[in-house]
This record gives structure tokens, sequence and C-alpha cells, in this order.
């Protein structure tokens, strides 16, 4: 009799070990985030890296991957299925991330260099796939949980310079056409639109421009802030860095033209010009820093 009491009681030491031992979630601005245990991490046909993985999320709940850019706080992740989404299926996950998204150029320019990537299961998650997450919750993430580092491939880094050597013959094609097209720029510019006429500019927002740079890209837009970097280059056009909420969302701004006019660090200014998409600068005090760009015609 003491030995099935005996046995009772191991089994209800174990299964409460095992209770015990599941990962029920860390609360981050309303939502339970969810660590991951990666099993495998291999690159596939589109040299991404191939992730596989296990968590004690439940069933449905979504897989997020996050860069290690501070000012990044988009997700990264893929799916190899019809859904956007990456989801948890029992217990376990499989999601693409790709290099030439997740991090910089020059982060991976040669083999085995280490990108870190965080990835976690988030419940209660009703953004899209492509929309940039709550600053908070990525905040949190990045504090509570150990990014996964994802080392770089020979292959991979051969896959980028074929992108490369394909956008500079891509380039060299498009020169011989668009040289006619810059040199013709302001006349087509004028029979269309007139870059000194501020009427002619679409107001928009940060957030717009960070969100969907795709919405704004070559359009001529204007936006407001205040000048946290000037550097005046040899050919004398200025590149501005420039702090538009006064929460440090800072865009790119690149003078088209030479001017007479220096603008200094704490100017308030306002920007006219063509929307560029997203680019990457790197800053001392953040490390690379992903922001909108803006060649601009007109600065006030």
């Amino acid at each position: 009799m003491k030995k099935y009491i005996l046995l009772g009681f191991s089994l209800l030491i174990v299964l409460f070990s095992l209770t015990a031992c599941k990962d029920k979630g860390t609360k981050i601005n309303g939502h339970t985030v969810y660590k991951t245990e990666i099993t495998s991490i291999k690159t596939d046909s589109d040299q991404d890296w191939k992730i596989t993985g296990t968590t004690d999320a439940p069933d449905g709940t979504k897989i997020l991957a996050f860069s290690n850019d501070k000012s990044d706080y988009y997700n990264w992740t893929l799916s190899y299925t019809d859904s956007d989404w990456v989801k948890v299926k029992d217990g376990k996950f499989k999601l693409a991330v790709d290099p030439t998204e997740v991090t910089n150029d020059d982060a991976w320019d040669e083999a085995n260099k280490d990108i870190k990537v965080t990835i976690v299961a988030v419940s209660e998650y009703d953004k899209d796939a492509d929309d940039e997450a709550p600053k908070a919750l990525v905040k949190g993430i990045r504090k509570n949980f150990t990014p996964e580092k994802l080392t770089t491939t020979k292959k991979q880094v051969k896959y980028k310079e074929k992108l490369e050597e394909d956008s500079d013959e891509e380039d060299s094609d498009s020169d011989s056409s668009s040289s006619e097209s810059r040199d013709n720029e302001d006349e087509d510019t004028d029979s269309s639109v007139n870059t000194s006429d501020k009427s002619q500019y679409q107001s928009v927002t940060y957030d717009q421009l960070a969100r969907t740079p795709d919405d704004f890209k070559k359009k001529l837009i204007t936006i407001s802030g205040t000048v946290l970097q000037s550097i005046v280059g040899e050919d004398g056009t200025t590149e501005l860095i420039v702090d538009t909420t006064g929460n440090g969302d800072v865009i790119e701004v690149l003078e088209m033209n030479k001017s007479s006019v220096r603008h200094l660090e704490g100017d308030s200014v306002t920007i006219y010009g063509v929307s560029g998409g997203l680019t990457s600068y790197e800053s001392s005090g953040s490390g690379t820093v992903t922001a909108p760009l803006i060649g601009a015609y007109i600065i006030e």
C-alpha cells in the first residue's frame, strides 16, 4: 500500500513540476508575450533564414520578430503559408526572416556575422503583419526577452552581391534612358508641377512616412520639425537630421540645391521636398537608424 501511495505522490510532484515550468507569459502593454525556443535555423531557396521553434503560447497566437535596431518597430516574420501571419500550432511554428529587410546592407556584408532578432509569441495582437507595432510593446519585448542570433552564410552574402550587381545593372541601363530624364527633370517637373509653389506640397506626418512610405514615395510633401544635426557636404549642399515630433521621430533631409542659408542645430524648419521612402544611417548615440528620407527643394 505504501508503494502505491509513494508512486501517486511522485506522479503528483512530476505533474506539478511540469505545470510550474510552463511559460505563462509576460504582460506587456496589454498583451501576453511568450518566449520561444528556436529548434532549427536554416536558409531556404530565397536565402531567407528558415526558422522553426516551440512555445507554450496557445494555438493561434501570432509570432513576431523584431530587429535589434532601436528605431525599428516593424515585425519581420514571413509566413510559409497563404496567411500573412505566422501562428502557433500544436506548440510549434515555422517562419522566415529576410536578411535584406531585418538589417541594413552593411551589417551582413560578410559570412558568419550574427544578426540579433527577438522572436516571441504575442497574444491579442490585431495589427496587420506589415504595420508598425506599438512602441511600448516592442520596447518591453526588447527589455524582457533575449534576442536570437541569426548567422549570415556564404550563400546569403553571394545572394546579396548578386542583388547589388542586378541593381547596378538596372541603374546602368536606366542611366542612358534616364540621363535625359535627369537632364530634363526640371522641364518635366515644370510641365506638371512647380516645385517652388508651396501649394503643390501635401502636408504629412512622421507616422504616415514611417508606416506607409510607398504611399508617398516620389510625391511632393511638406513637414516641420527641429534640426538635431546639420552636415554640409563637399558640394555645399546640406544634410539634416530633423526631429518631427519632439519625441525622437526623425527624418533625414537632403538638400537638392545649394543654399546660402545655413540651418543649425535647434532651428525650427519646414521642409518642402520629394519623399524618398526609407533610408538607414549610422548614429553615434543610437547605432543604425531607419528613417524617412526627403529630398528638399525648399527649407524654411
